[in-house]
Protein backbone atom coordinates (compact mmCIF):
# COMPACT_ATOMS: atom_id res chain seq x y z
CA UNK A 1 0.00 0.00 0.00
CA UNK A 2 1.39 3.54 -1.13
CA UNK A 3 0.54 7.05 0.35
CA UNK A 4 0.19 9.79 -1.95
CA UNK A 5 -0.16 13.29 -0.60
CA UNK A 6 -3.31 15.45 -1.74
CA UNK A 7 -2.11 17.42 -4.71
CA UNK A 8 -2.52 21.15 -2.17
CA UNK A 9 0.22 19.19 -0.20
CA UNK A 10 2.54 18.43 -3.02
CA UNK A 11 2.18 22.06 -4.56
CA UNK A 12 2.70 23.22 -1.54
CA UNK A 13 5.82 21.19 -1.05
CA UNK A 14 7.26 22.18 -4.21
CA UNK A 15 6.42 26.05 -4.18
CA UNK A 16 8.67 25.75 -0.26
CA UNK A 17 11.30 24.24 -2.03
CA UNK A 18 11.17 26.18 -5.28
CA UNK A 19 11.13 29.41 -3.14
CA UNK A 20 14.61 28.09 -0.92
CA UNK A 21 16.31 27.85 -4.45
CA UNK A 22 15.42 31.24 -5.41
CA UNK A 23 16.63 32.70 -1.85
CA UNK A 24 19.54 30.51 -2.47
CA UNK A 25 20.21 31.26 -6.00
CA UNK A 26 19.69 35.70 -4.80
CA UNK A 27 22.09 34.93 -2.21
CA UNK A 28 24.85 33.35 -4.22
CA UNK A 29 24.14 36.85 -6.58
CA UNK A 30 24.94 39.15 -3.91
CA UNK A 31 27.54 37.34 -2.77
CA UNK A 32 29.39 37.79 -6.23
CA UNK A 33 28.56 41.11 -6.76
CA UNK A 34 30.14 41.98 -3.27
CA UNK A 35 33.15 39.96 -3.77
CA UNK A 36 33.08 41.51 -7.45
CA UNK A 37 32.45 45.32 -5.22
CA UNK A 38 35.64 44.41 -3.28
CA UNK A 39 38.11 43.97 -5.90
CA UNK A 40 37.30 47.38 -7.54
CA UNK A 41 39.76 49.93 -8.13
CA UNK A 42 41.19 51.52 -4.95
CA UNK A 43 41.59 55.05 -3.98
CA UNK A 44 45.22 56.54 -4.13
CA UNK A 45 44.47 56.62 -0.26
CA UNK A 46 44.39 52.93 0.18
CA UNK A 47 47.42 52.08 -2.11
CA UNK A 48 49.25 55.28 -0.60
CA UNK A 49 47.93 53.31 2.95
CA UNK A 50 49.39 49.94 1.65
CA UNK A 51 52.69 51.06 0.47
CA UNK A 52 53.49 52.64 3.41
CA UNK A 53 52.54 49.48 6.16
CA UNK A 54 55.25 47.44 3.82
CA UNK A 55 57.72 49.75 4.14
CA UNK A 56 57.42 49.42 7.88
CA UNK A 57 56.98 45.72 7.54
CA UNK A 58 60.32 46.19 5.63
CA UNK A 59 62.55 48.64 7.47
CA UNK A 60 61.70 51.10 5.10
CA UNK A 61 61.35 54.45 6.24
CA UNK A 62 59.18 56.34 3.15
CA UNK A 63 57.51 59.82 3.30
CA UNK A 64 53.92 60.08 2.82
CA UNK A 65 54.65 61.79 -0.37
CA UNK A 66 57.16 58.96 -1.66
CA UNK A 67 54.41 56.29 -1.01
CA UNK A 68 51.80 58.70 -2.24
CA UNK A 69 53.68 59.29 -5.37
CA UNK A 70 54.14 55.35 -5.97
CA UNK A 71 50.43 55.38 -5.34
CA UNK A 72 49.76 57.49 -8.12
CA UNK A 73 52.31 55.62 -10.60
CA UNK A 74 50.67 52.42 -9.95
CA UNK A 75 47.35 53.66 -10.94
CA UNK A 76 48.54 55.23 -13.71
CA UNK A 77 50.80 51.70 -14.97
CA UNK A 78 47.51 49.94 -16.80
CA UNK A 79 47.20 47.52 -13.91
CA UNK A 80 44.09 46.04 -13.60
CA UNK A 81 41.77 46.96 -11.05
CA UNK A 82 41.90 43.53 -9.24
CA UNK A 83 45.70 43.85 -9.08
CA UNK A 84 45.62 47.35 -7.82
CA UNK A 85 43.25 45.91 -5.38
CA UNK A 86 45.51 43.10 -4.40
CA UNK A 87 48.41 45.67 -3.72
CA UNK A 88 46.26 48.32 -1.68
CA UNK A 89 44.85 44.97 0.43
CA UNK A 90 48.38 43.28 0.79
CA UNK A 91 51.69 44.98 -1.10
CA UNK A 92 53.94 43.10 0.42
CA UNK A 93 52.07 39.91 -1.10
CA UNK A 94 49.49 40.77 -3.35
CA UNK A 95 46.68 38.76 -5.40
CA UNK A 96 47.51 40.24 -8.68
CA UNK A 97 45.66 39.54 -11.80
CA UNK A 98 46.64 36.62 -14.52
CA UNK A 99 47.01 39.27 -17.21
CA UNK A 100 49.45 41.84 -14.35
CA UNK A 101 51.96 38.71 -13.61
CA UNK A 102 54.57 39.59 -15.64
CA UNK A 103 54.16 43.49 -15.61
CA UNK A 104 53.79 44.01 -11.86
CA UNK A 105 57.32 43.76 -10.45
CA UNK A 106 58.02 46.10 -13.13
CA UNK A 107 55.50 48.57 -12.18
CA UNK A 108 56.30 48.46 -8.81
CA UNK A 109 60.63 48.81 -9.44
CA UNK A 110 59.81 51.53 -11.79
CA UNK A 111 57.37 53.51 -9.38
CA UNK A 112 60.12 52.86 -6.62
CA UNK A 113 62.96 54.52 -8.42
CA UNK A 114 60.24 57.26 -9.56
CA UNK A 115 59.37 58.58 -6.55
CA UNK A 116 61.81 57.45 -3.79
CA UNK A 117 65.13 57.03 -5.92
CA UNK A 118 65.24 53.01 -5.49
Amino acid sequence: MSFTAPEHVQVTATRRRSGRIVSMVCGLILAVLALAACAGRPSADELTDSVLRAGVAEGIELSNDEAGCIADQLLNAGLADATLAGLAEDFNNPEVSAADVDRVEAAVADAAVECAGG
